[in-house]
């Protein structure tokens, strides 16, 4: 027994060595990473020139050109073909006319109707709308489209929620919830949409969207107006008149009304571009599979004068990662590189709901492989 046990231990020392031999190694690249680099780089990075690092803005160009500038100077090796920088598109709607003409007579924006944001420009012309009591249709509890055919038409539906109707979801995936009454319309095929409001006249509406990756979609909503109880009344007449006294009585029934509606909506976008910005530090005999290290170097921007600098979070984890990135290349010029290869990525976008992360994620760049846990461990 003595033996074999001062035969393991005499096998175990050259494993031993290694061993330490690699923390000396590990050590050496760590104490690049020092308090005055980590200043250095988050009073640049959350600096009054980065105006707060708002997703698209200036100051996150700046930040990028920064965070770019950092990787180059250690040697790291660009991390999109060639390129530092994933670019993506945004883009932002700003309204230039909108109207609503019921026979002939154009109603006036604000005091009698408004319009959904997400509205594509267009221009629609009907001669009848069907009024479809509350737009609910909840299955099995209420369907205000039964024995209604909408299809391509223009409907009317009514804003709330009747008194003796108890829906079967709550939150947005109520049937009674705007969102659910626009699935409604959506599901029986309806091409445009009249809100009826109580609360006209309403405060100006914004005519600029915020800035979107989601310019392109799958699928369009009805096209959307909101309108007051007096320019209903326009279209459905006297049945129009004292519109949600009648709908609470009960007096009110689904209907075809004749009327020359007019809606139009013309809007231009505005296209721009953000990044991430990525970089490797690339391993040796495992160089095919990456270990990923991240953070987002957006913040808030910034409100009038007022600069939301984001020190803390995103511009911390930011110079952690332009530290890590030069500590590893410093220990590859060295001869201790990783194995695997390292990519460093900081994203954009991520306060606006993880942007540059999704991006990422729908456009990858370094593809996953599956390694069994064995080879993923050593």
């Amino acid at each position: 027994m003595t033996k074999k046990i001062i035969v393991y231990i005499l096998l175990s020392m050259p494993l031993l060595s290694m061993a330490q031999k690699k923390d000396k190694n590990a050590q050496k690249a760590a104490a690049t990473i020092t308090v005055e680099d980590m200043k250095k780089h988050l009073y640049i990075i959350a600096g009054p020139e980065m105006e707060g690092r708002n997703t698209p803005s200036e100051g996150l160009n700046r930040a990028a050109d920064y965070i770019e500038s950092q990787f180059k100077a250690s040697g790291l090796v660009p991390g999109n073909n060639g390129s530092y920088r994933q670019v993506y598109n945004l883009y932002k709607d700003s309204m230039i006319g909108a109207a609503i003409n019921i026979n002939g007579a154009a109603l006036e924006m604000n005091k009698d109707f408004q319009l959904q944001s997400n509205n594509y420009a267009a221009e629609m012309r009907f001669s009848e709308a069907v009024f479809a009591g509350y737009g609910i249709s909840d299955e099995g509890n209420r369907d205000d489209y039964k024995d209604l055919n909408v299809a391509g038409k223009l409907v009317i539906i009514a804003d709330g929620v009747p008194a003796d109707y108890k829906s079967s979801a709550t939150g947005f995936a109520s049937p009674s919830s705007s969102t659910g009454k626009m699935n409604a319309a959506i599901s029986k095929g309806a091409a445009a949409l009249i809100i009826v409001y109580n609360n006209f006249p309403r405060s100006e509406m914004r005519i600029n969207s915020n800035w979107s990756m989601n310019s392109f979609r799958t699928a369009q909503s009805p096209f959307t107006f909101t309108v007051s109880e007096n320019a209903v009344s326009k279209i459905m007449g006297e049945d129009g008149k004292n519109f949600f006294s009648k709908l609470k009585e009960g007096s009110l029934a689904s209907k075809t009304y004749a009327a020359e509606i007019e809606l139009v909506y013309a809007k231009q976008t505005q296209t721009t571009t953000a990044s991430n910005v990525i970089a490797v530090v690339e391993g040796s005999d495992l160089k095919d599979e990456y270990v990923f290290i991240t953070s987002h170097y957006d913040h808030l921007g910034k409100r009038g004068d007022v600069i939301y600098y984001g020190a803390d979070d995103d511009g911390s984890g930011t110079t952690g990662v332009i530290e890590m990135a030069e500590a590893f290349a410093k220990a590859k010029a060295a001869g201790n590189g990783p194995r695997r290869s390292i990519v460093f990525m900081t994203v954009s976008g991520e306060e606006k709901g993880l942007w540059g992360s999704g991006y990422y994620a729908n456009h990858p760049i370094f593809h996953w492989r599956k390694q069994p846990l064995t080879s993923i461990l050593t």
